[in-house]
């Protein structure tokens, strides 16, 4: 499931350094618009009779893209209650946008319609779906104390995974407790709704990005919900009968002069 919605994204990003015959502004193409992703299985070779026993088969699939008014351009994909979020920031040129990635494409904004235009010739018509403010997150989310920065126990995750450190012999203890010395991971709530997961491991980071909304004493990320809880600076949050806790980051004062 995830390889599909990853090699979507992939053509989407491939697609969209953006669009035609006019000057683009940027007040016709900002907004949200609705992707049809029926065009874009066909092109990976998916025979259009049987695109929707696919999407049945994965749990539907959703689409969207937004462009915002600083000129980021967020693309969700929704599929079998799995979400992936990607955003690249972009510039309009002519009839042209391109994307931080380094692609370019052609826009033509048509009514309530935009086509997108790659170099290769592949097209792709967006629905306008609706303002970018129809779209934001909770305003519960961006005044919960859940915004910020907090510090995930790696220890905690690896005791979750079922990893038997007992069971292993010392060279093998040691080397684990080695990489877990130098491993930290952070998650990260902002106020516009984005969960950010960032690992480092061994002097390399890995991150990655998710929409997630506020409801009440529940995170929703990815169509799921979780319960979750502040006290002090812990935040805990259970799903079912697994449950992680994490402090919230402070940067190490100076030291005085």
């Amino acid at each position: 499931m995830k390889n599909i919605m990853k090699l979507l994204v992939l053509v989407l990003v491939l697609m969209l350094g953006c669009i035609g015959a006019m000057a683009i502004e940027q007040s016709d193409i900002e907004g949200v618009w609705d992707v049809d992703v029926t065009p874009i299985l066909v092109s990976q070779g998916v025979p259009e009779d049987q695109v929707a026993e696919l999407l049945e088969l994965m749990g539907g699939m959703t689409m969207t893209i937004t462009f915002t008014p600083d000129q980021q351009c967020i693309m969700e994909t929704v599929a079998g209650g799995e979400a992936d979020l990607q955003k690249f920031t972009y510039t309009l040129e002519g009839e042209k946008i391109l994307m931080n990635d380094g692609s370019v494409s052609e826009l033509v904004r048509e009514g309530d319609t935009l086509t997108i235009i790659d170099p290769d010739g592949f097209t792709m018509v967006l629905a306008w779906h609706g303002p970018v403010g129809e779209v934001a997150v909770s305003a519960s989310a961006e005044s919960s104390d859940l915004v910020g920065v907090w510090e995930m126990d790696v220890n905690a995750i690896m005791a979750m995974t079922g990893m038997d450190m007992e069971s292993m012999t010392e060279d093998e203890k040691a080397m684990v407790e080695a990489v877990l010395a130098e491993t930290s991971m952070t998650l990260e709530f902002t106020a516009d709704g984005r969960a950010i997961m960032s690992m480092t491991m061994m002097g390399e980071t890995q991150t990655e990005e998710k929409a997630y909304e506020v409801q009440g004493s529940q995170i929703i990320m990815d169509g799921f919900p979780s319960d979750f809880v502040i006290e002090g600076n812990t935040l805990t949050i259970t799903e079912g009968e697994a449950s992680m806790s994490m402090t919230r980051y402070e940067e190490a004062e100076e030291p005085a002069a």
